[in-house]
This record gives C-alpha cells, structure tokens and sequence, in this order.
C-alpha cells in the first residue's frame, strides 16, 4: 500500500495549522474570557489562509497564480462546511460529554482530516 506523498505534506501543513489553532483557541479562552467554541471559531478564521497558502505551495505545489481568488473562495466555502461539522463534534464532545476543550479540538480534526484533504484535492487544488 502507498502512502500518497502530498497527503503526508497536507498532514504536515495541518500540523502546523493545528498549532496556530491551539495556541488562538487557548489564548482567546483563557486570556480573553471568550467562550471555548467563540474562541474556537476565531482561532479558526486565523488557521485558513495558513491552511489554504500552506497547501497551495507546499502540499499541491501550485505556482500559478491564475484563478487565486476562486480557488481561496471555493477553499473558504468548503471549510466553513466542514467547520460545521467540526465544531459541533467539539460542541457534543466538550457540553455534552464534558471532554477538556483543546482535546475536542483534537479528536474533531483527526476525525475530519480525511475529508478536507479530499475536499482540497478534489475541489480546490485539483491534483
């Protein structure tokens, strides 16, 4: 079985994303006094043009600059989607299940990593 190489490049981009969207979530949380899933959703807004330029030059390679503004509105449309169901896995997870915030945050997106990278290669990036 062969590992598809630029899905190891959109989990590395991720990871880093991931980062941002942490360190955002924690810091708007805890330092700021916003609601967790406030705070979640801002840190987000923050990780997509990181997520969509990341992807772009380093996962899908893409140099031209042709059509950039479509492409980042198709990328923004299909994560505010995805973002739906992410945030109410969070939501279920953290209200209903009382699981510690950052590791709702966690599990929503290894749940959902599947689904973006197929969004983004299919929709986005078209590799």
């Amino acid at each position: 079985m062969q590992i598809d190489l630029k899905f190891i490049k959109f989990i590395l981009v991720g990871c880093f994303a991931y980062l941002i969207n942490i360190g955002f979530t924690y810091f708007f949380k805890e330092f700021c006094n916003i609601w967790y899933l406030w705070s979640f959703l801002i840190a987000t807004w923050f990780t997509w043009t990181f997520l969509f330029f990341g992807n772009l030059y380093f996962t899908f390679q893409e140099s031209s600059k042709l059509n950039l503004l479509k492409k980042y509105f198709v990328f923004i449309k299909g994560y505010i989607v995805i973002f739906i169901l992410n945030a109410s896995l969070v939501y279920l997870m953290t209200s209903l299940f009382s699981i510690y915030y950052l590791l709702s945050i966690f599990i929503s997106t290894v749940l959902t990593t599947f689904c973006t990278f197929s969004f983004n290669k299919k929709f986005v990036y078209r590799a």
